[in-house]
């Protein structure tokens, strides 16, 4: 979802809005500092088990989407005269996505036995508020520098970032439209993005970064029987096991990996790709340190509905 609107010049309420939210994040990052500085973690380690799938439900998610965007990218005669979207094929863009992803579920559970673990869903009430207090608090914390970065991309690129239909929207006051892309936004976008790139990509990346590491120290020990065993990690100590890159906490690949097929997925949007690469990093983190995926939705869709607010605003 696009971060700022095309052409259109702030109203003073979406300008004190965009104040408020930088000003809280500073806040929330110096206070995020603080914490670093007195030798905590942000966010406390909770591993798990390696997930039960394989490749094929990666492939099975990321191909469509590749397809997609390479189609998008192609040059065509038709792009100078596409129609404008109508509110319905939003509906039923959403209302497909949103069965794929419960589809995903089902299968990974069906096929591959995954548990409520392995699907990063959490078990109780207790577990649930944590998640949505992660999730709130992450976007608190990356919503100023998305926003500066954004502001600073297109000041120095020339460049406005533009999600494809926001300007048919805002120009148009198009309210039916605003409220499918609204749904689409902050219901369908969260669940089915998180779903294809923290759950089962980043999942699989961090199973395959694992068995490396493991044939890694296997062929160590068995090389030198004055090798100690590796720790096992847990959620109160640091982690002491090996890493693909010495000077990368464990699950760094993964979380790069998984933030720019994210960034790239929304190619088109201008320069808001670059800064929702970021945006990729904190959710890849935050999946990384809970391995709960219900937290990196509420990020998402309080991110997208800060974005739909702003659009609002701006139709008024």
């Amino acid at each position: 979802m696009a971060l700022s609107l095309a052409t259109q010049e702030m109203p003073p309420s979406v300008q004190n809005l965009l104040t408020g939210a930088i000003a809280a994040s500073l806040f929330a990052l110096v206070l995020l500092g603080w914490r670093l500085s007195s030798g905590r973690p942000l966010i406390a380690h909770r591993p798990r088990n390696a997930v039960p799938w394989n490749v094929l439900p990666v492939l099975f998610l990321l191909l469509p989407t590749a397809l997609t965007l390479l189609s998008g990218l192609l040059p065509s005669e038709e792009d100078s005269t596409k129609q404008a979207l109508k509110s319905n094929d939003v509906w039923s863009y959403a209302v497909v996505a949103l069965l794929v992803a419960a589809a995903v579920y089902f299968l990974l559970a069906a096929v591959y036995r995954a548990t409520p673990s392995d699907l990063g869903l959490p078990t109780n009430l207790r577990m649930l508020g944590e998640d949505v207090f992660f999730g709130s608090i992450g976007f608190v914390v990356v919503v100023g520098p998305l926003l500066l970065l954004n502001g600073a991309l297109q000041q120095v690129f020339d460049s406005e970032t533009v999600h494809p239909f926001i300007d048919q929207i805002v120009r148009g006051k198009e309210y039916s439209l605003f409220a499918a892309a609204a749904f689409a936004a902050v219901v369908q976008a969260p669940v089915f993005e998180e779903t294809v790139f923290r759950l089962v990509l980043q999942g699989w990346l961090e199973k395959q970064e694992a068995l490396i590491l493991s044939a890694t120290s296997q062929t160590e020990l068995a090389s030198d029987e004055s090798i100690e065993p590796i720790e096992t990690e847990n959620e109160n100590t640091p982690e002491r096991s090996p890493r693909l890159v010495p000077w990368l906490p464990r699950g760094s690949i993964s979380i790069v990996i998984s933030a720019l097929l994210f960034g790239f997925a929304h190619i088109g949007q201008g320069v808001a790709p670059v800064a929702l690469v970021l945006l990729g990093f904190v959710l890849g983190y935050l999946y990384q340190r809970t391995h709960r995926i219900v937290s990196c939705m509420v990020l998402h869709a309080l991110f997208n509905g800060f974005t739909m607010l702003i659009i609002w605003l701006s139709m008024e």
